[in-house]
């Protein structure tokens, strides 16, 4: 059985016209007249699907995300120097009482960061030890103070489990100097270098080189167009 349209029925809908069939849709009619046509400005010859997801930001792609990793290496790498290189300058005299007093300079960072400390009535060097359990492992960590007369004070900085021989050398060169009653000065320097130097150094200078090219990259990101894309038009 046929259907025909007349321009009458499309205007008016008339008595006369056929009507849709009730009951439910076949099949094919309903996947037809479920289906959508997604077109794209722009495309031509085909249909596009519609687009998923959010449009990415080129400032955090070409900006924050290089910095995220700019300061994770700075961070990372400057601990483990900070650690691996330090340095010792000792200046110690004492007077007609045999009381001695030391001024002495520690380095880290390569020589670029100093603290400098001044000590009266110093009585003798000793190892200050530290011990930390961890997951049932016990680890001890070692550092030189000075004993005075109101305390202790660390020579370095850091306390760690590595250079225990320079550590005993300068603990001995103290100690020979204040014991000594022949002796009114004393200099020495020491340095105490370890491997956290040459696993931290590489991701220093990565993030030093890094932060150096961070604003060339934001200039180049704010002089980029950014023309995102229309979301797609649905029929």
């Amino acid at each position: 059985m046929g259907f025909s349209f007349s321009p009458f029925c499309v205007a008016f809908q008339g008595p006369e016209c056929p009507r849709r069939p009730s009951g439910p849709v076949p099949a094919y009619n309903a996947g037809m007249e479920s289906s959508r046509l997604v077109i794209t400005p722009g495309a031509s010859g085909s249909a596009a699907l519609p687009a998923t997801g959010t449009p990415k930001s080129p400032l955090v792609e070409s900006f924050l995300k290089p910095l995220m990793a700019v300061l994770f290496c700075l961070l990372f790498g400057g601990a483990f120097v900070f650690a691996g290189n330090q340095t010792l300058d000792i200046r110690a005299e004492k007077d007609n009482t045999g009381t001695a007093t030391f001024d002495y300079e520690s380095g880290y960072f390569l020589g670029l960061l100093h603290f400098a400390h001044h000590i009266d009535n110093v009585q003798r060097a000793e190892m200050s030890r530290h011990t930390t359990r961890r997951k049932g492992r016990k680890r001890t960590t070692t550092r030189v103070v000075l004993v005075h007369s109101g305390g202790t004070v660390p020579l370095l900085e850091v306390s760690s489990n590595l250079n225990a021989g320079e550590k005993r050398a300068t603990l001995e060169a103290i100690n020979g100097f204040i014991r000594d009653p022949t002796r009114s000065s004393f200099e020495g320097s020491f340095t105490f270098r370890n491997a956290f130097l040459w696993v931290g150094l590489p991701f220093l200078l990565i993030g030093i080189l890094g932060l150096a090219g961070l604003p060339f990259s934001l200039i180049k990101t704010l002089r980029t167009p950014h023309n995102p894309t229309p979301p797609p038009i649905v029929r």
